[in-house]
């Protein structure tokens, strides 16, 4: 299970979740000694902390699933938390074990050293995840590539081979070996929206429209791809070269 480091600000009647793991910056010897505070505070017999290859990546080692429904801190970030805290049979066990932790960090003196040096303490844990694999189903794209190590993770568990998202959809096509069929998720507006940095989004729009959505309009007018599909939150576009020539359908701004 996840166990991110994150950072709770309290606001009135509220508390919100203002940065996650990733926006803390945490250094290997912060990340070291909180977890050592916290596994000697929390004494609890069935579990374990430790911290992954990145600082920012803590794991809960459990002996047997927890009964409850978790959200990913990035989901919450920017909200308040309430909904988004664990729930179901065993959710007041973890709110217990929250607040323990919460207290232990209050305490840290590594915690007083970051905000000595201008860093936001990590002040609450945020489970998340949990459960077992699931099943794999039959390949449907030739690579994947994508920065979220959730996605490149997914890709590794269904044998399909994956790298970072590139720079361009050109950049895509220099790749070597890449079939018929690639995939690719770019997923660095979801936390500009998240935040609500408003800069950042439309510069992440124009990012979009320069080096994605203008090169591959150009290919599919050449005839070098055959068709495109987009997915967007719930929503699913496919385009050919056949549909641009529909020229009785209105185009729409992409804010809308």
């Amino acid at each position: 299970m996840r166990a991110d480091p994150v950072y709770l600000h309290p606001d009135l009647s509220k508390l919100l979740l203002l940065l996650d793991a990733e926006a803390l910056r945490i250094e290997r010897a912060d990340a070291q000694s909180l977890l050592e505070e916290l596994n000697a505070g929390l004494n609890e017999e069935d579990w374990r902390l430790i911290m992954g290859k990145d600082p920012a990546r803590w794991y809960l080692h459990l002996k047997s699933l927890p009964e409850i429904r978790t959200c990913p801190p990035l989901a919450a970030l920017g909200r308040p938390v309430d909904s988004y805290l664990p729930a179901g049979p065993e959710s007041r066990r973890w709110q217990r074990l929250t607040n323990e932790a919460q207290m232990i960090l209050h305490a840290a003196e590594i915690n007083r050293t970051r905000q000595t040096r201008g860093d936001m303490p990590v002040n609450s844990l945020w489970f998340w995840g949990a459960g077992t694999l699931p099943y794999v189903p039959p390949g449907r794209w030739s690579w994947v590539f994508g920065d979220d190590l959730l996605v490149q993770a997914l890709a590794k568990h269904c044998a399909c081979p994956y790298g970072n998202t590139p720079i361009t959809v050109l950049s895509l096509f220099a790749e070597q070996n890449i079939g018929s069929t690639p995939l690719v998720v770019i997923s660095a507006g979801r936390r500009l929206r998240q935040a609500h940095d408003v800069a950042g989004w439309r510069d992440y729009l124009s990012n979009l429209e320069k080096n994605w959505f203008v090169p591959i309009l150009a290919l599919l007018r050449q005839g070098h791809l055959a068709s495109v599909e987009l997915l967007a939150d719930a929503c699913l576009w496919g385009l050919t070269r056949r549909t641009l020539w529909r020229f009785w359908k209105k185009t729409k701004p992409l804010g809308l």
